[in-house]
């Protein structure tokens, strides 16, 4: 994970939440300690993707992201709880969906592997690091991501070049020039005017994302895992990339 190396080039970011509730709910960590939670939106999300219908390798990473955050300590290893592809109904674009538990905030990326077969039998290993989340201003304890991707085909590679410079982009005076401040607290409609302003953010994220290249998963012919890692350099288990897009 050679983007790694650049971290401490990066001014801090400041992190924009969609919600008030979010805002309130977040853990304030003292030491590795966790404090009592002013609510505990993060345990009903985890329940909710509990109730889904899951596969075996997906129902065994959500029980231990669950007994991970009851116990009473704050664990910094990111756990992968589910990977895969998707597409919203009448639209051509595929999204890369992950569903995290991060106890500590500070998911930076993933990384893809694929290994393929060709018709004599031949493994090709491709492996990839998207350090994607770096300027995400979604980041939560228990959420879920989604990310537009490029199919690969043939020689398509990840840009490493276009990838160190987002790494690199201070994204926090992008948002000042581009968007400007916040609403002050006192405003009137503050709530609603926050949310907008959220949202504005989170299309200048989105729109500065270099592209993301994945193989569609093809049985016995291509096989995807992808695992994340955070600004430590702890990583998660692997998981194995389901495809649900209309390709399947």
């Amino acid at each position: 994970m050679d983007m790694l190396k650049q971290i401490n080039r990066i001014t801090p970011r400041k992190k924009y939440c969609t919600s008030l509730i979010l805002i309130i709910a977040l853990l304030v960590v003292t030491g590795c300690k966790k404090v009592p939670k002013l609510s505990d939106l993060y345990m009903d999300t985890l329940e909710k993707w509990s109730s889904r219908e899951l596969g075996p390798e997906t129902r065994k990473n959500l029980s231990h992201a669950i007994k991970t955050y009851k116990n009473k300590m704050m664990d910094p290893t990111p756990i992968l709880i589910e990977a895969g592809l998707t597409q919203a109904i009448g639209d051509e674009q595929i999204i890369l969906f992950s569903r995290i538990l991060d106890e500590d905030e500070d998911i930076l990326g993933f990384v893809i592997k694929e290994e393929s077969q060709d018709q004599n039998g031949v493994v090709t290993t491709l492996e990839e690091d998207y350090p994607a989340f770096i300027h995400d201003p979604r980041i939560g304890v228990a959420n879920t991501y989604a990310f537009d991707i490029s199919t690969r085909k043939g020689e398509h590679r990840k840009n490493i070049k276009d990838w160190e410079d987002h790494l690199a982009m201070d994204f926090d005076s992008q948002v000042k020039q581009q968007i400007g401040p916040p609403p002050p607290d006192s405003s009137e409609d503050w709530y609603h005017k926050y949310e907008q302003y959220s949202t504005r953010v989170f299309k200048l994220w989105k729109s500065s994302l270099p592209t993301i290249y994945i193989s569609i998963p093809d049985h016995d012919k291509i096989n995807v895992r992808i695992y994340v890692y955070d600004k430590a350099g702890n990583k998660s288990n692997t998981a194995e990339l389901v495809n649900h897009t209309r390709e399947d």
